[in-house]
């Protein structure tokens, strides 16, 4: 705007808007001498604009107390130094102005100016400054001696490239002169001090020969001793909205439950007079039940007194066939070895009685194959006890497509590894890996950003020798204090300092530390596990599919195009694998099955050929003896082939019919049980019965009908909730209108900070 007087008149002035944004730093150190003397300065930063709002010109005012000093150091970035005390020129360096005094000539106050445009567009508001004639927009130039009303709006609008603490805490004061006798009327409807907020406020001037002094704005921060009151209503806000909030969500729950209840109130009340009816039959048969309840104690008696002795029989019986097959089953292995032998014997008498003569040689014989026999007899038993161990299916079993996916994820992280610093030799260290999870979070969680990354990892080298929480509480106690912090403000920052290290250590615990162990630093095969870990996979899980998927990179690393391959033939492979697993299965089994009982008929051949040998002295008696010997081998094979016969009959049956009786025997056992304890149960019941049943009536009769009423009152009462309820959000809207008034969509008064 400029200054306007008359049609006649050229324009007095042309920068009379000025916009003042005061910054009152207080005593600041700005240069140290060796006697101790401290010059200290005040600084205000002055705008120019042109009749619109636009920046003409701007600078910086300071103010000194030199105390003596003989120089001055201001470090400034200014594009021109003006001294405003005596025409001294100083001498200036990469943002840096040094004036240099004479010793008799040290003045008390200093005072220059330094020209930048800089903070500009850093102050909290943007002004734009507009102007009509009788309603009608016109140009300020136009303006000049001009007869009617003239409206100058101004709009002071919200800078958000400020900083937060300009925009929470400036105040915005406007101010223009006029002079009476030089205008018709005067209106500022709505003039006011405002803090941050978009602001639009008009001034209407009547006026006969218009001139105008332009507008001086003035932006200081609100930091006024009564502001601090306002500080602590800001305070209280938090408290009681967290706590509103918190009440609210309770009330929510609880009324909604009570709602919920007033259904069931009624169905139970019904219920109980449904019970009062019952009740009442049952008081109407007591007589007939009673009668019939000794009937059946008499039966349950009898019954009781009959299944008494069952179990010790069942017991005696399932003994006799458990030794009866055992005996039998001795007896089968002995005779069933004898048939090869009864064979061969009477093979041999045929030879005995042919060939005489050949005796000596077949004793030696019977000798060697003796001990070959118990040799084999050694190896049998060594087998059945040992077993193929069965082969791993590839890669867990995945299939190739999953072998394809899995391939790529493994690649996708090598990268990640790589790019976090890891190597095949150093690994990652536990901040590396910090960051890397937090990472991860913030995919999700986007209050993560990387400055809450790097002060988790900050806040854990702080304390970094803390074991426990109470100590990291401690030492953050002890830094507060020694950094200054207001006490008002040592219980926030102690919570935070624990959260940041609380993080650290949580992540590391949970997901580092079952990666790698006790090592400090992680390889690619344990970032393949903290993933696994990371993605909710349990230690066992984790363990198992990180070493296959680090064997598949492994592979892959080595021969690329074998990995393919294997991907193509997985699905073949591994069903191959499974149909050899099931090979190895079988003839595990095959083996034992054989070893143990051939092991038995290699020692039963060895004895007998022990037995033979003896034979030598009765060669004479030869040819009666193997007369009578083959009549008896033949008898003998009769006799095991019926006793073979009869013990896999036995031996078939002999499970079944122990589990029956061993069904039987805890049957009879538990029924008997049953039957004495539930004649035992009436006995007592029908006493009891007997000697309260007139009470428990009338007392069972007042206690539902007194609770069915009591249940229908309060289901009446339950059914206001909803008037609750709604005057309760009611409350809830009033409050959170006047905060979100107070935060910004009015104002900021309650983000003002007066200790800033």
């Amino acid at each position: 705007m400029r200054n306007f007087h008359s049609s006649t008149h050229p324009l007095r002035r042309t920068t009379a808007l000025a916009m003042c944004a005061v910054l009152l730093l207080g005593s600041i150190p700005a240069f140290a001498v060796d006697d101790g003397v401290k010059p200290t300065y005040d600084e205000a930063y002055y705008a120019m604009t042109d009749y619109y709002g636009n920046l003409t010109d701007g600078s910086v005012v300071k103010s000194y107390t030199t105390n003596g000093a003989e120089s001055l150091t201001d470090y400034g970035d200014y594009d021109e130094i003006v001294n405003l005390t005596n025409g001294l020129v100083p001498t200036t360096a990469a943002g840096k102005a040094v004036f240099q005094f004479a010793k008799d000539a040290i003045p008390d106050h200093f005072y220059f100016e330094g020209k930048t445009t800089k903070p500009f567009a850093q102050l909290p508001w943007t002004l734009a400054v507009h102007y009509t004639l009788n309603g009608v927009p016109t140009k300020a130039e136009d303006l000049v001696g001009k007869t009617g009303v003239v409206e100058i709006s101004i709009d002071a609008i919200p800078n958000e490239n400020a900083s937060e603490y300009a925009r929470n805490n400036y105040t915005l004061e406007a101010m223009a002169v006029f002079n009476q006798d030089d205008i018709l009327s005067l209106e500022a409807p709505g003039a006011q001090v405002q803090l941050v907020g978009n602001l639009r406020f008009t001034i209407r001037v009547g006026s006969d020969d218009f001139s105008f002094g332009g507008m001086t704005f003035l932006m200081v921060p609100a930091t006024l001793s009564q502001l601090e009151e306002i500080s602590k209503l800001s305070e209280r806000k938090d408290d009681l909205e967290d706590n509103y909030n918190k009440l609210s969500s309770s009330l929510d729950v609880l009324l909604d439950s009570m709602s919920g209840i007033s259904g069931s109130l009624y169905a139970t009340a019904n219920g109980l007079d449904q019970l009062d009816t019952a009740r009442g039959t049952i008081s109407d048969g007591k007589a007939e039940l009673y009668e019939k309840a000794d009937a059946v104690r008499g039966d349950l008696d009898a019954v009781s007194a009959a299944l008494e002795p069952v179990s010790g029989e069942i017991d005696a019986a399932s003994a006799a066939i458990t030794d009866g097959k055992a005996e039998l089953g001795k007896l089968n292995e002995t005779v069933t070895s004898l048939r090869t032998e009864l064979k061969e014997l009477d093979s041999l008498i045929d030879d005995l009685q042919d060939h005489e003569g050949d005796f000596d040689d077949l004793f030696s014989r019977l000798s060697t194959l003796s001990r070959d026999l118990r040799q084999l007899q050694t190896a049998l038993n060594s087998a059945k006890n040992t077993s193929v161990s069965a082969i791993d299916p590839l890669f867990g079993g995945m299939t190739g497509e999953q072998l394809s996916e899995a391939l790529k994820q493994v690649n996708v992280l090598r990268t990640v590894y790589t790019s976090l610093g890891g190597t095949d030799t150093t690994g990652l260290s536990k901040d590396d890996f910090v960051q890397y999870a937090l990472k991860k979070s913030s995919e999700t969680n986007s209050s993560i950003t990387d400055e809450y990354i790097q002060a988790v990892i900050n806040g854990y080298r702080r304390y970094n020798t803390c074991t426990t929480q109470e100590e990291v509480m401690a030492k953050a106690a002890e830094k507060a204090a020694a950094e200054g912090i207001a006490e008002v403000q040592i219980a926030a920052y102690i919570e935070r300092e624990v959260s940041l290290w609380g993080t650290y250590v949580t992540i590391v615990g949970k997901y580092f530390t079952p990666a790698v162990g006790s090592a400090d630093s992680m390889d690619f095969r344990a970032f393949l596990c903290a993933n696994l870990l990371l993605l909710g996979k349990s230690q066992e899980t984790a363990e198992v599919e990180s070493a296959s998927l680090y064997k598949l990179y492994q592979l892959n690393k080595a021969d690329p195009n074998l990995t393919q391959v294997l991907i193509l033939e997985a699905d073949d492979l591994n069903a191959k694998v499974n149909e050899l697993n099931g090979v190895i299965g079988k003839t595990n089994q095959l083996v034992k099955g054989i070893a143990a009982p051939t092991a038995d008929l290699a020692g039963t051949l060895a004895r007998l050929c022990d037995d033979l040998e003896d034979l030598n002295d009765i060669v004479s008696i030869a040819d009666d003896f193997g007369d009578l010997g083959r009549s008896t081998a033949k008898k003998c094979i009769t006799i095991l082939d019926e006793t073979d016969a009869l013990y896999k009959v036995l031996d078939a049956y002999e499970p079944k019919l122990q589990e029956s009786l061993t069904t039987v025997k805890t049957l009879s056992e538990a029924a008997g049980k049953t039957v004495s304890d539930t004649s035992d149960f009436l006995s007592s019941l029908e006493s009891l019965a007997k000697t309260s049943g007139t009470q428990l009536d009338a007392g069972t009769k007042q206690t539902l009908e007194g609770l069915a009423a009591a249940l229908r009152a309060t289901a009446r009462s339950l059914n206001t909730t909803g008037d609750v309820k709604s005057a309760k959000n009611n409350i809830g809207d009033i409050i959170e209108d006047t905060w979100n008034e107070y935060t910004g969509d009015v104002n900021n008064l309650l983000l003002m900070d007066a200790n800033a």
